[in-house]
């Protein structure tokens, strides 16, 4: 039976001052366990329990290991770099897909993450949106990894950190992607982007809303990265793709109370949630304790990065 193993190496939390999204609204922030170094590694059976499992507290730090190599089918890392979002997936043949680069600020401790998983070639970079949080590092990391190809969503950026990207981007070979279309990475993957961004249809209210959103599956297993859509954007891709199941979900937008709705959840079933959040840069203090109720009433699994570090699951 395929296990998948939940692996969470912490880190030293940097303190970073960061402007963010800004609401008049506040919410409880649980205190993040601060200068740890540990693994802690949670091996899953195929049938999940269905009773929702706290965040697990480390008595002992131990120092952890960092791969060089992938010596498993199938690795998606969340990297914790507060309030930025940036995700790597490894395959057994050698496939390393990046989505996002979190914030300009984030893009060193990107870059040596991945150097010392030995990543030498990102062969798709994947960019949801124009959001400074996703596409601030992009730059620095395309001048420091060969890199393959490159997809976005199908609107053009505003910002300065997205016309940098964007004019890297096209020497290479850009390829915007609008509704839903099935492209291959891997062999051994099937991938699936969707956006609710359709070039000459109805236009999302906001940039967030029209984050491209990846579906994979790899062989029994599969995972839903949907960039910072909210409820907007998750009820338009509900209406393009009527099954979006997956076993792990990575929540949009830091666990928003406007995201992962009650109906997204349904929609995908996730039995591991993960979330990306940090303490600096986080006005808004996501996630919010809508969305985590609305987790654990569905009985899915939350880690976080901010109590946890980095999070590593292994097929």
């Amino acid at each position: 039976m395929r296990k998948i193993m939940v692996i969470f190496i912490g880190c030293i939390l940097l303190g970073l001052l960061i402007t963010g999204c800004q609401s008049d609204e506040q919410s409880e922030l649980i205190d993040p366990i601060e200068n740890v170094e540990s693994e802690v590694i949670i091996e899953l059976e195929e049938e999940i329990p269905i009773e929702p499992v706290p965040a697990p507290v480390v008595q002992e730090a131990v120092p952890a290991p960092i791969k060089t190599e992938s010596t498993t089918a199938f690795e998606l890392h969340i990297l914790d770099i507060g309030m930025g979002d940036s995700a790597l997936i490894k395959t057994q043949r050698g496939t390393n897909i990046l989505y996002n680069c979190g914030r300009t600020e984030d893009a060193e401790n990107i870059i040596t993450y991945l150097n010392k998983q030995g990543v030498t070639k990102i062969d798709a970079l994947i960019v949801s949106h124009d959001s400074r949080e996703v596409v601030g590092g992009c730059s620095e990391v395309m001048k420091n990894f060969e890199i393959g190809k490159v997809y976005t969503n199908g609107k053009a950026g505003n910002s300065q950190e997205f016309g940098r990207f964007e004019y890297q981007a096209i020497g290479i070979g850009l390829q915007r992607v609008a509704g839903a279309q099935r492209i291959v990475l891997d062999e051994d993957l099937v991938t699936i982007f969707y956006t609710a961004f359709v070039k000459g249809g109805t236009q999302m209210l906001h940039v967030w809303d029209e984050s491209l959103v990846l579906w994979i599956g790899y062989d029994d297993v599969s995972f839903l990265l949907p960039g910072h859509c909210r409820g907007g954007c998750e009820k338009r891709i509900m209406g393009i793709e009527e099954d979006l199941e997956a076993d792990v979900l990575w929540l949009g937008d830091h666990g928003h109370r406007d995201a992962t709705t009650y109906e997204f959840i349904d929609a995908v079933k996730p039995n591991i949630a993960i979330i990306s959040s940090g303490i600096d840069g986080n006005p808004l203090r996501l996630p919010h304790a809508e969305t985590l109720d609305r987790l654990h009433g569905e009985s899915a699994r939350v880690y976080r990065t901010d109590t946890s570090g980095n999070i590593v699951i292994t097929t």
